[in-house]
Parts: structure tokens; sequence; C-alpha cells
């Protein structure tokens, strides 16, 4: 996954069921993205971080992102290269 696909990736991008995230959108040839699978360890991970999100913000919507600035709204973080 590239760096600039972690930092504006939602929620609704995660598929916790087929263990997979969905990515670039934009770069793959029909616009659907391309399916990254992804281990049990991290489905683990993400839905923990994701329990964390919504103990803080409530309900998890999906068109929020994953890594999120808590600055009074949500948006991506800049993630340092």
């Amino acid at each position: 996954m590239r760096i600039d696909e972690a930092r504006i990736l939602q929620w609704l991008q995660v598929d916790f069921d087929a263990n997979h995230i969905t990515a670039g959108r934009a770069k793959s040839l029909p616009g659907r993205g391309r399916q990254i699978p992804v281990t049990v360890a991290l489905v683990a991970t993400l839905t923990q971080y994701r329990a964390r999100q919504e103990s803080m913000l409530g309900a998890v919507q999906p068109d929020w992102y994953v890594f999120w600035c808590p600055i009074g709204y949500n948006r991506s973080i800049r993630l340092a290269r």
C-alpha cells in the first residue's frame, strides 16, 4: 500500500469479513481499485483501533478516515516520510 493511500484510507475500504483493503481506485484500470490482502493480526489491530475511535467519537461512519487527526474534526493526518 502506498503512503498516500494509507493517509486517505476510509473505513468503507476496509473489509473485515474478506480480510482485504481496497486501495488505489484512481490508478486501477476499471476504477475499482485493487484488493490488498491483510493478515488476521492486522484485522485484529484495526478492529481494536476502530473500537477506540468509537469510544472517543461514537459510531464510526464509513466515510471517516481510518487515520485521523483529533483537532475538532475528522481529517487525515500527514505521515512522515
